[in-house]
């Protein structure tokens, strides 16, 4: 019993500090309730809202990477983006009542002007009766002096009135195309706004699930969270080693593309949190200041075929979401681990680099994956090393490389056994 009312003592403690943290960062902001201001005003209101957020996020990230103040930008960032939300409901309502405008305006000038060319018809061919009749003609008649000239005044008001027809049903046209031209334009940025609304839903549903998949992970605790954020430090620098050639490696022999090379680790090992491949490809090239080879991380999608079955999975949303990395392999290598191939993580800057604001890194130098088996196999043909890096946390990362071929590309299989 007296271990159930500690837990719950310290479950209370962690509680109450992140909401009074969460409030009180709230107080500094001095948000205003948008609900209650004038329409005119709304977006003005939540403009200021967001930019008052967004300087607390900034302020935050100045401090030091505590799960208190990751938890605090997770959920100012929440925020923001239900704000952003509203900005763009808000848009999209504006946007429909003014195309749903333009639609009766364009109908209204639509009826407009077939009445206008109704009336012109009249004229024209009331025109065209007194077509052989003309001011000589009528001079000579044997009509009377006054139906002579009220003949006479007739024929100029007929052609005046199809003339001023005629001008004002060609201004008609012309306004009539451009509120359709208007209306079209104004239904492409509805289609925009709603587009933009549906990834800030998106972006909303990630941040979520981010803050609380990080306080299941971490179960409320600040040892755990700087536990799990070393060990990110730790795999990035260990990763951007191995990538640079500062690693141990050993030779072993010759492989032919697709022999097996190695096996990944099951569960969480050295620098790596579950069963994965981070697979890189490096080149190399002579540097003109130093006089000494230098390695560089490529994109893998440049080299390994596009004729692969995958799920893309590299957002915190689900597999096969719209907004994961782009999955855009364009060469030619066979994939190093058997299909089907689970997508975790792409090259540069990622979903994971954008949206998780403790990574220790900006740019992501591989591919992130697993596949059917533990099997992980030769992309290209070359020569076989096998290596290790010993960076922090008093392990040593696992890896193999292939140099390939009559070439200055290496392929690196990181994360397994050999």
């Amino acid at each position: 019993m007296r271990f159930k009312l500690i837990l719950v003592s310290l479950f209370l403690s962690v509680f109450f500090n992140f909401t009074f943290v969460s409030v009180v960062a709230a107080a500094e902001c001095s948000q205003t309730d948008c609900s209650s201001v004038a329409e005119s005003e709304k977006q003005n209101c939540l403009t200021k809202n967001i930019q008052c957020l967004t300087q607390k996020i900034s302020e935050t990230k100045t401090q030091a990477v505590t799960l208190r103040n990751t938890i605090a930008i997770l959920e100012h960032e929440v925020s923001v983006l239900q704000l952003q939300i509203d900005q763009s409901l808000f848009e999209i309502t504006a946007l429909e009542k003014e195309v749903q405008a333009l639609g009766v305006r364009i109908e209204q000038l639509n009826q407009d002007l077939d009445k206008l060319v109704d009336y012109l018809l009249v004229r024209v061919v009331e025109l065209y009766k007194k077509r052989f009749i003309t001011p000589l003609s009528i001079l000579f008649s044997f009509e009377s002096l006054s139906d002579k000239a009220s003949n006479l005044q007739y024929i100029k008001i007929t052609q005046q009135q199809v003339a001023n027809s005629m001008s004002q049903a060609e201004d008609q046209r012309l306004e009539f195309d451009n509120q359709k031209k208007l209306k079209e334009q104004k239904q492409k940025e509805l289609e925009a706004k709603r587009i933009k609304l549906n990834s800030q839903q998106n972006e909303l549903e990630a941040k979520q699930q981010l803050q609380e998949n990080l306080l299941k992970e971490t179960n409320h605790n600040e040892a755990e969270f700087q536990k799990q954020l070393d060990s990110e430090k730790e795999e990035f620098l260990a990763i951007q080693a191995i990538c640079s050639g500062q690693a141990n490696e050993e030779e072993i022999r010759h492989v032919s593309a697709g022999e097996k090379i190695a096996t990944l680790i099951q569960g969480a090992s050295c620098n790596s949190d579950g069963t994965h491949l981070h697979f890189s490809v490096r080149e190399k090239s002579l540097s003109p200041i130093t006089n000494k080879d230098e390695y560089f991380c490529k994109n893998p999608f440049n080299y390994l075929k596009k004729e692969v079955s995958f799920y893309n999975c590299s957002t915190k949303l689900g597999c096969n979401h719209p907004d994961g990395d782009p999955f855009v392999p364009s060469g030619s290598w066979n994939w190093p681990i058997n299909e089907t191939i689970y997508f975790y993580q792409g090259f540069g800057s990622t979903w994971a680099v954008k949206n998780v604001d403790w990574l220790p890194y900006d740019f992501h130098n591989g591919l992130d994956m697993r596949g059917d088996g533990l099997e992980v196999k030769a992309v290209q043909s070359g020569t076989l090393y096998h290596g290790y890096y010993s960076g922090g946390g008093g392990c040593q990362l696992p890896y193999v490389i292939v140099r390939h071929d009559d070439s200055n590309v290496d392929s690196l299989y990181l994360h397994v056994n050999y």
